[in-house]
């Protein structure tokens, strides 16, 4: 976020200047927030979702092993 902060930044005095991009991220928190959640929230996710495979054992039936696998690897996807 920090070239995009610097952008809007430097072009807050001419907003005509700044990227329509960069505007819709600072235009509001709420779009902030969006754009703050599609680029950092993903890839925790994703670690998550990939240590959550690694720790996985059949304790029960193979059915509910085989469930839960497709369950995390859809993830993925």
């Amino acid at each position: 976020y920090k070239p995009s902060l610097c952008n809007y930044l430097e072009h807050q005095n001419n907003p005509n200047t700044c990227t329509q991009g960069i505007k819709n991220i600072f235009n509001s928190f709420e779009s902030f927030e969006k754009a703050f959640k599609e680029t950092f929230d993903n890839s925790n996710k994703e670690c998550i979702t990939a240590q959550q495979l690694m720790n996985l054992r059949q304790t029960k039936l193979a059915s509910a092993y085989t469930i839960r696998f497709k369950q995390l690897s859809m993830q993925f996807l």
